[in-house]
Order: structure tokens, then sequence, then C-alpha cells
């Protein structure tokens, strides 16, 4: 996986001062996501699954840098009510438009990055709720990005002419990913009591 590689020097990067390291996370994820539109590269090209999982870490630098200095600034209920819609009606439309429409994929992006700003800077209602099942979706996450790929592969190998095929390979990844997840974690436990 690209993410093998570039994680190391990921890591390496975040040891820069926090200022510097956003102003080239800011670069990179512009010029990046920029050039995606005009130089599409065969998705089997190893540079661009690189650059690729550079841009999605460095996004996530973004949001936690951003997400740290807003936590600073305090909203009235008013501004953290009409926060919470902006957070929700983003998170639905980017869930709705990679399903339905592929074409806004910066629109995509864009609100992705203002909807996990807002959640994780604590200024919305929704980042004040814990629920299990959640928790255990966020426990899960890991094997379903390393099950997804696979699973829609393989999907599209068999080439089956049925509607919606993106939710029935997305459901099947989830039942992958579920009995991948308590697999290791029953080998894990194991393991620990031995």
């Amino acid at each position: 996986s690209a993410l093998f590689i570039v994680f190391p020097f990921f890591c390496c990067l975040c040891q820069i001062n926090k200022y510097s390291l956003f102003i080239i996370a800011s670069l990179y994820v512009v010029i990046y996501y920029n050039a995606v539109r005009y130089f599409v590269l065969p998705y089997t090209e190893i540079p661009y699954h690189l650059l690729r999982a550079l841009a999605g870490l460095l996004l996530g630098v973004m949001i936690y840098l951003i997400s740290e200095i807003l936590k600073q600034i305090k909203v009235s209920k008013k501004e953290k009510i009409l926060l919470t819609i902006v957070e929700q009606v983003m998170l639905l439309y980017t869930l709705y438009s990679t399903y339905i429409n592929r074409q806004t994929f910066l629109l995509i992006v864009l609100c992705y990055f203002v909807a996990l700003t807002i959640l994780f800077s604590n200024l919305s209602y929704s980042s004040g709720i814990h629920i299990k099942f959640f928790e255990f979706l966020g426990k899960l996450s890991l094997v379903i990005y390393l099950m997804h790929y696979t699973v829609f592969s393989y999907f599209y190998l068999l080439k089956l002419e049925i509607p919606h095929k993106r939710v029935y390979a997305l459901i099947m990844a989830l039942l992958v990913s579920l009995f991948v997840y308590v697999l290791v974690e029953n080998i894990k436990r194991r393991i620990k009591f031995r």
C-alpha cells in the first residue's frame, strides 16, 4: 500500500514546527487537489497512489491544526445550532454526492474538510454525542479501510448487472470487515491469555 511508503516520510514531516507544517500541508493539498483536475494519471500508476496518500494525510493535519485553533473560540447556542446544521448538511452532501455523482470531487473534499473541522473543534452539538455504535464503527474503520478496496475490486470483477451495485459492495465490505475484526480480536484475546 502507498500509505506504508508515505507514512515514514509523513512522520518526519510532522516533527517540524506546526506553523511550517500547516503552510506545507496547505500548499501541498491545494496543489494536489487542483492538479487532479488537470493531470489525470491512470489509477494504477504508483506515483498517483503515493501522492494521494500524502494528500489525505496532510488534509488530516490541516483539519487537526485548524480545529485546535477553533477550540479557543466561544460560540453562543444559536451559533452552535447553526454550525451543527452546516456540519450535518455537508456530511450528508458528501455521502449523497459520492454515491450519486463523482463529478464534484473538489466540492466533496471541501465539504468533508469543513464538516470534520467543525466536528473536531467541538463547535457543534454533534461532537458531544457518544453512541456505542459509532464508537464501534470507529474501531472498525481501519479494517474497513484495509478491506474496502479488495471487496469493491472483486465486486466489479464479477461484472454483475444489478441495480445499486455500490450499495451491495459497501454492505459486503462492511460484513467482510466485521468478520476480519472479530477474527483478529479473538486471536488477540487468545494470545493475551497464554
